[in-house]
């Protein structure tokens, strides 16, 4: 029987691991989601960010609301325990600035509620790198949590100006890990095979939740970047082309504003919908934050990367002249492409279909734009 039980343990031990490892990369992928959305409306989060005295009460109260509302949709939607954003204190605190707990609450963080600085915070704010830490005890919340952290950056001066933090609570996952010990158990080795499938099928629908955007029902950023790692080593291995498309909605920013935050997550949602439509079967889709989309192309060249890209712009086209909507939300897109070349990486790819991007959009919007070196 020990002999039988080790193996059911290291099953037991290398799932949970597998569950848990997840659950964090989707805290930092939410977590990244929400410091891009805020990065786009920058000059009044900054503002908010950078008051000294909150007790004066002299701050933008109705963009403090909006932002509040948002978070709490986000936590609403993907089960987060907490989701805020923090700013540097003293050496010795940091600052809320906001918090998705509803303001009766107990656990909410009213604006200017200071913390004791805390290490995997800190290392965010000096780096400026996404992470999540490993599951641990909170004596606050008396609950071990898991933290997604990614960095809110003030696009003009390059500065990290903040943090958001989004938090799962280890429940969140314990009834899943608790059924796959309770099958390794009651299966044993002599149901092996039947185990494995049993186990997979437990926890597949869980991992699909966390590599799917909560939004828009694309792929998440975690998902995309391990499967762009994974198109580009199969087809260096093949010697076939690839393509790469960063695409932004034009000015999301003025959309949010004049027709509010419920109708910037329907364009999210309608742009969404498009996409999948227009791509091909092969394409990977996914929301890479915000309001802009990331789409891997295996076997294409630049030519073929542009006919997707030009059905993508003749759907929206078609969609914005259709008789069936029901409002008049202007909706462009701008496009950017790159093919990836033999020593390009990842992160060039993407830095290269970012540029081309943002060429689209400093160019006229509404357009298609090449990554030239």
């Amino acid at each position: 029987m020990i002999i039988l039980a080790i193996p059911s343990y290291l099953i037991y031990r290398g799932t949970k691991k597998l569950v848990l490892d997840n659950l964090g990369r989707s805290s930092m992928d939410i977590a990244s989601t929400v410091s891009r959305f805020l990065e786009n409306d920058i000059d009044r989060y900054r503002a908010l960010n950078s008051i000294e005295d909150y007790s004066l009460e002299n701050y933008d109260e109705e963009y403090y609301q909006e932002m509040t509302e948002v978070l709490q949709n986000i936590k609403s939607r993907t089960g987060a325990l907490f989701i805020y954003t923090m700013k540097y204190g003293t050496t010795e605190d940091f600052i809320y600035v906001l918090d998705a707990e509803d303001p009766s609450s107990e656990n909410y963080s009213p604006l200017g509620t200071t913390e004791p600085v805390w290490a995997e915070l800190t290392t965010t704010f000096e780096s400026g790198l996404e992470s999540f830490t490993d599951f641990g005890y909170d004596p606050t919340w008396e609950a071990d949590l898991v933290i997604g952290l990614s960095p809110i950056i003030d696009p003009d001066s390059g500065e990290v100006i903040g943090v958001v933090g989004v938090d799962y609570d280890y429940a969140y996952v314990q009834p899943l890990i608790d059924r796959i010990g309770t099958v390794i158990l009651l299966g044993g080795l002599m149901f092996g095979l039947v185990l494995a499938i049993i186990i997979f099928h437990l926890f597949e629908t869980r991992l699909e939740a966390l590599e799917t955007d909560y939004l828009t029902n694309l792929f998440s950023k975690r998902y995309f970047d391990r499967h762009l790692q994974i198109s580009l080593t199969d087809a260096r291995y093949r010697n076939q082309p690839l393509s790469m498309m960063m695409i932004d909605v034009d000015s999301f920013k003025a959309i949010n504003d004049q027709y509010g935050h419920l109708a910037g997550d329907k364009i999210l949602r309608e742009t969404a919908n498009i996409l999948k439509s227009s791509i091909r079967r092969a394409d990977i889709c996914a929301r890479y934050g915000g309001d802009e989309f990331s789409v891997i192309l295996p076997d294409a060249n630049s030519a073929q990367a542009k006919a997707v890209g030009e059905r993508i712009l003749e759907n929206i086209l078609h969609y914005q002249e259709s008789p069936e909507r029901t409002d008049s939300i202007p909706l462009t897109l701008s496009i950017g492409i790159a093919e990836w070349k033999a020593e390009t990486t990842c992160e060039g790819l993407i830095n290269q279909a970012d540029t081309a991007m943002y060429s689209s959009k400093n160019t006229g919007k509404n357009k298609i734009t090449f990554f030239e070196e």
